[in-house]
């Protein structure tokens, strides 16, 4: 959203699922999981309808609000049907985004139940349960950090290049030019 307002673009600032009204939605619904789970009530459902369609309607007009944000005129190309259908298709897959961007981040607790599997195998071989440790234990801890270490940069390479890149590349038509080289 900060990258969207320095670059005064209305669209992905305000209607974009990673501008306000997605922010809005995401937060909502967090929210009344977190309430639902913990055994609190939820909020009014008014409310909830609000937190949840609200957002969604935004995301689903952003075009023609963008435009009139920006006092220009809209212009549904393939007309209304399609407009329709095409804005459907489109938040369903935010919303299947969402959630798989959501399910994504249950991998950090999978990593810590492999560490702790892990490791228990490594106590286990060095005969820790026996009450004699060995050395077993300090190889074995440096194969777990190893095989973690590994595990970091195989995810650090995936969020580089899937998540980064595709959070602020921009298909403009613009070719690239490195720095300090001339044109042929």
């Amino acid at each position: 959203m900060i990258n969207s307002m320095r670059s005064h673009d209305t669209e992905k600032l305000y209607f974009d699922t990673n501008g306000a009204a997605g922010f809005v939605f995401y937060f909502a619904l967090a929210s009344s999981i977190v309430l639902y789970l913990s055994g609190r009530a939820l909020p009014a459902t008014i409310i909830l309808a609000v937190m949840f369609v609200v957002p969604l309607l935004l995301m689903f007009f952003k075009e023609p609000l963008t435009a009139a944000a920006e006092k220009k005129r809209a212009k549904l190309e393939g007309g209304a049907g399609m407009f329709i259908v095409q804005g459907l298709f489109e938040l369903f897959e935010v919303l299947l985004s969402y959630f798989s961007n959501t399910l994504s981040f249950v991998r950090i607790g999978a990593f810590a139940v492999s560490h702790a599997a892990m490791m228990e195998v490594v106590l286990m071989l060095a005969g820790v349960e026996a009450g004699s440790p060995n050395w077993a234990v300090i190889g074995g801890n440096l194969f777990v950090c190893g095989m973690e270490g590994l595990i970091v940069g195989i995810q650090v390479l995936r969020l580089e290049y899937y998540e980064l890149f595709s959070r602020f590349y921009r298909g403009n038509g613009r070719s690239f030019e490195p720095y300090g080289k001339t044109a042929a």
